[in-house]
């Protein structure tokens, strides 16, 4: 790969990003590395964490998590910094250009102050279509973090590790949203089990990384003991769970069909993953007897 300028490299870079499926938050810091890189004719920038939380505008919470999940990609590589913590490099398999410098430079101090975003927690109701079409005059109030997290309850079917404190639980259920319920609860289960080893020092870190896999279908569920879902009684909560399935199905498919763009695989493999749980959950409804007719 012959790269000789830092236009080039930056759209070798984007083609690389773009290929790996970045998150919403992989994708702020993929960009923040961009910019101190390459618009300053570098290839690396030490940063703290401080520093690209304030450049990506990622709730500090949320940043270690998307920076583990972007340097899986090995776009960029880490080592230690005496001053600012660590320094970030492009990957050595993209650079082979001696012309660019790596040694710092101080960001200019009168770069004019982005604008920034006051952030919201997402949240949707996938069943209620009247969210986006009733007029202003009905729509409810913008409410605020505190309020929206006062009104949020973790799903207790889920089987969260018994060190978790409450507040755990609600940022393992924003990491695991979008997740079926059988994923989720194959992800807290290996969770679980690597925290009772003691090796896993960022629990919520790791269940990212959980989370990602399972979403890529490479999840290793293979320590998890088996469980025969079919011989599972069929009770309210099981029959609430088909609709909800059958709705997400239901929805994905109008989502393409009416932007009448083909699947990506993404979709199709979560898409997949729900029609598989889904025949699952059927599968526990017993036959209708046949009527007795006098």
């Amino acid at each position: 790969m012959n790269c000789t300028n830092p236009l080039q490299l930056s759209r070798i870079l984007i083609d690389a990003a773009l290929s790996a499926s970045l998150s919403q938050n992989e994708l702020k810091i993929f960009l923040v590395f961009l910019r101190q890189t390459l618009t300053f004719s570098k290839t690396a920038d030490a940063l703290t964490t401080k520093r690209i939380a304030t450049l990506s505008h990622i709730r500090k919470d949320r940043v270690l998590p998307a920076l583990q999940g972007l340097l899986h990609t090995q776009l960029f590589t880490t080592e230690p910094h005496p001053l600012y913590e660590t320094k970030y490099s492009i990957h050595d398999q993209y650079l082979n250009t001696p012309s660019l410098p790596q040694n710092r430079k101080s960001t200019p101090c009168s770069e004019p102050i982005s604008e920034k975003r006051v952030h919201t927690l997402q949240t949707f109701t996938r069943l209620n279509p009247n969210t986006t079409t009733a007029p202003p005059s009905t729509r409810p109030k913008t409410c605020s973090r505190d309020e929206v997290m006062s009104t949020f309850k973790p799903v207790k079917a889920l089987p969260y590790p018994q060190t978790f404190t409450a507040n755990d639980q609600h940022q393992a259920a924003q990491v695991l949203d979008g997740l079926s319920p059988k994923l989720a609860s194959d992800c807290l289960q290996v969770l679980d089990q690597a925290l009772q080893t003691g090796k896993v020092l960022k629990p919520l870190a790791y269940l990212y990384q959980l989370v990602k896999a399972a979403r890529n279908g490479t999840l290793d569920t293979s320590t998890l003991p088996k469980i025969d879902e079919r011989s599972t009684p069929l009770t309210p909560s099981n029959t609430a769970q088909i609709r909800q399935l059958q709705a997400e199905i239901y929805s994905l498919d109008q989502l393409f069909q009416r932007s009448k763009l083909p699947m990506d695989s993404s979709s199709l493999k979560r898409r997949s993953a729900l029609i598989e749980e889904l025949h699952h959950l059927q599968a526990t409804i017993p036959p209708t007897p046949p009527m007795e007719i006098d």
